[in-house]
């Protein structure tokens, strides 16, 4: 302004003709002065200019109001002192002596330079200041208000650091890789997890943290991003750790283009280690043996099939080996089951060694295991299963004090496709294993569709899935038969009670053909539960003929005999039935009494001790000796009827039914004599003075359910 004051004098010394042009210029100078300072005064941002001297020779109101100087006290030509004093009285400059800070201030704008600086006032105002020298020695400075902006920009700020933060420390670990698969970049936890600092992988490719076997599939997929932009693909890969081992990622991938066009790949990793080794670990007890560490059946089964089908498609034979051990139960039953379980251990490690390196060995349950051998000629398959039974026959199990020897029947089957099931290879495998456990035990016993041992065996198996039937159905009845007293009776009732099998027409089928697969297969205390619940169930429910019986006969396996739980099984269905003890007769065989003497005497004692009684049944036929009757508490002898039906033809029969009755006398049981077909053997069974007679010549056996409902139910 004083520029154009100056200038204005010098053009009044002008010739006089040029006086009009000059007074209209100076108008028009004049009149663009007032625009300038009107927009000046209206301009968003406050402006100060001062002269050399530091005297304000401009300053708006915009300048007044930013800085927050009173109107009336501040105006052109003062000197910019009063300004820098009055901030300093009012705090701006923050705490301090004002004085000094005045003077500090005032030292700094006499040596001015151009700067650019931000001032936050005490109400958080941030302006920004920005001074520039003018070429008279004076300088101007503009005052912007960007508090707003610098709120955006804070938050901005704040914004990417929350955002570096969730990228660094989010608990996933993300990549950033360029096409050809090197790493751009990684957050700090990814690097972090893998043992690496984030400048040690920048630079570094996928491939290096994987293994070579990886690589081809690394790239394929790779490559499956960048053919498809918008697919995510996914994959599991072990990534390797700097300090060593493996983490297990579960990897989601997608191509994405960044801001300068350039296709890159986005890459999010998990850990699943943990997972992993934990699917791992179910995925090892789903197919092995939780005892030997050997695979399971369902393992073994499934390699089978595998193997059954690479049988059609590549014309190739295998075969299969099953392996029963003959002496386990001694061992179980001697020692207990934890010395049988250290058993089984035992041959999983031993047994191994005896197999080639691609045959299949697994723990099929209990004491069997199977051996699957690939690719294998029978010649060969002999060989092995010989191995493995001498490998068996020389090993010694040490318990304690007890060293046992043990013995190995294996059945085996080649397997060649031919209209072979799995259902049928190992059903054959199995009868052939029976066949050498019933040939002497601890042999080989290969399976040939013609063998009549294995037809035998095949017929069994039918009678057992056909009695297995039956009790599901329920196709079961009882039958009795009368049993006599030699001596005039009273008009009580006394008979044996039988069991008879229904096939599906109803049709009649008796015990001879379905027992045999029951007692070999271990059905028989299925049946015996049956029959014993069936038969006090019936008494209980007609009291009127419970009143007149005097003994009902039942008999027992010896399955039965040495189960634990059958003895309890027993008392309670008494209990539930309400059925005196005292009626009930238990015939168990010589066979079944002598082959485990302690445990039939621990059975017939607790029972008898309620008030049952017992009958040796089949006496004579099995052991043929009189000393064990000294420990066995049994009140009822029944002879054998092979003794009984020749007796009148055969001396030495009658003398042995003679010799029976004598002893059983002595030793106070009575004696019960079977097979009783004619009136003669009935006649001579009296003679020689036998309890109680049993057979045709009395009574055919008759239904059960017809004896009681030729009674009635009620008590008189």
């Amino acid at each position: 302004m004083k520029t154009i004051g100056n200038r204005s004098k010098n053009l009044a010394h002008e010739p006089a003709e040029k006086a009009d042009e000059i007074q209209l210029t100076v108008q028009a100078l004049k009149e663009k002065l007032g625009m300038l300072e009107a927009a000046v005064e209206y301009m968003d941002q406050g402006i100060s200019v001062t002269d050399s001297n530091l005297i304000c020779v401009v300053c708006n109101q915009r300048f007044l109001d930013l800085l927050d100087f009173p109107a009336d006290q501040f105006r052109q030509g003062m000197p910019f002192e009063a300004f820098i004093r009055y901030n300093a009285e009012h705090g701006e400059y923050g705490p301090g002596d004002p004085e000094q800070q005045v003077s500090e201030r005032m030292a700094l704008a006499a040596k001015f330079v151009p700067h650019r600086f931000n001032r936050i006032k005490k109400d958080g105002t941030v302006l920004e200041i920005v001074g520039n020298i003018m070429d008279d020695g004076g300088f101007v400075t503009t005052y912007t208000d960007i508090t707003a902006r610098e709120q955006s920009e804070q938050a901005l700020r704040n914004s990417e650091q929350r955002f570096r933060a969730l990228y660094d420390n989010n608990p996933s670990m993300f990549f950033t890789l360029d096409v050809a698969g090197e790493i751009l970049s990684v957050n700090r936890f990814g690097a972090n997890q893998l043992g690496y600092s984030v400048e040690e992988l920048v630079g570094m490719t996928v491939f290096d943290l994987s293994s070579p076997a990886e690589t081809l599939r690394l790239k394929e997929n790779i490559k499956r991003c960048l053919d498809s932009p918008d697919a995510v693909v996914r994959w599991e890969i072990a990534k390797h750790l700097k300090g060593g081992g493996d983490m297990w990622v579960r990897e989601v991938v997608r191509a994405v283009t960044d801001a300068e066009n350039q296709v890159c790949i986005m890459s999010v990793c998990q850990d699943i280690t943990d997972a992993r080794e934990l699917s791992d670990q179910l995925s090892y007890h789903a197919n092995h043996d939780a005892l030997t560490g050997l695979l399971n059946r369902w393992a073994f089964e499934n390699r089978m099939e595998a193997a059954l089908v690479s049988c059609h498609q590549q014309q190739i034979e295998h075969a299969i080996c099953y392996l029963d051990l003959d002496q386990f139960k001694v061992i179980n039953d001697t020692c207990g089951h934890v010395a049988g379980d250290e058993l089984l251990r035992q041959l999983g490690i031993l047994l191994p060694q005896h197999v080639r390196r691609n045959d299949t060995l697994a723990r099929l349950g209990g004491d069997e295991f199977g051996v699957l051998l690939e690719n294998c000629t029978l010649r060969q398959a002999c060989r092995v299963a010989n191995d493995l039974r001498k490998s068996i026959e020389e090993f010694r199990f040490v318990w304690g004090a007890k060293t046992f020897s043990l013995g190995a029947s294996i059945g085996l089957v080649l397997v060649t496709g031919q209209d072979q099931s799995l259902v049928e290879i190992l059903a054959a495998a199995d009868a052939a294993c029976y066949v050498a456990k019933d040939s002497g035990r601890n042999r080989i016993h290969v399976y040939h569709e013609e063998d009549s041992e294995l037809s035998a065996r095949k017929g069994e198996m039918q009678w057992l899935n056909r009695t297995q039937q039956a009790l599901s159905e329920d196709r079961f009845c009882l039958y009795y038969q009368p049993i006599d007293a030699s001596t005039d009776s009273d008009n009580t009732l006394h008979y044996e009670v039988l069991l008879r099998m229904l096939d599906e027409q109803g049709e009649i089928i008796l015990p001879g053909a379905f027992l045999p697969a029951a007692e070999r297969y271990d059905l028989m205390p299925r049946l015996d539960r049956w029959v014993l619940e069936k038969t006090l169930s019936l008494l209980g429910a007609n009291p009127r003929h419970l009143a007149r019986l005097s003994q009902c006969a039942i008999n027992l396996s010896g399955q039965s005999v040495t189960d634990h739980g059958f003895t309890d099984f027993v008392i309670e269905t008494l209990q539930a039935n309400s059925v005196p003890a005292d009626k009930i007769c238990f015939e168990i065989t010589e066979t079944t009494a002598i082959g485990n003497l302690v445990g039939a005497i621990q059975f017939i004692n607790t029972l008898k001790a309620l008030g049952c009684r017992f009958a040796l049944d089949d006496f004579g036929s099995g052991m043929s000796s009189f000393a064990y009757l000294k420990t066995l508490p049994v009140d009822y002898l029944k002879i054998d009827g092979v003794f009984i039906s020749d007796m009148m033809d055969d001396p030495i029969n009658l003398a042995m039914v003679q010799s029976i009755n004598s002893i059983a006398q002595v030793m106070g049981k009575a004696t019960i004599a079977e097979f009783v077909e004619s009136e003669a053997i009935y006649d001579c069974l009296v003679d020689v003075g036998v309890d109680y007679l049993q057979g045709y010549h009395i009574s055919r056996p008759q239904p059960l359910a017809q004896l009681l409902g030729n009674q009635t139910t009620e008590v008189d």
